[in-house]
């Protein structure tokens, strides 16, 4: 399998800080992040992008 560039879309769905380690496991890069903000407050993307070393928030 290639090795993909991966958003992140919607921080309250599938758990995603669960899924970022077994994606990087598999050889894939996160490389941004975009929040709705129907769950979580205005700049929890940024937040999350920050704790999680992904480079760009949407």
């Amino acid at each position: 399998m290639n090795n993909l560039k991966i958003g992140h879309v919607d921080l309250d769905t599938s758990h995603p800080q669960s899924w970022i380690p077994i994606l990087r496991e598999l050889g894939h890069e996160i490389v941004g992040v975009y929040d709705g903000g129907t769950v979580y407050p205005k700049g929890y993307a940024k937040e999350f992008a920050e704790k999680n070393n992904i480079p760009q928030v949407f």
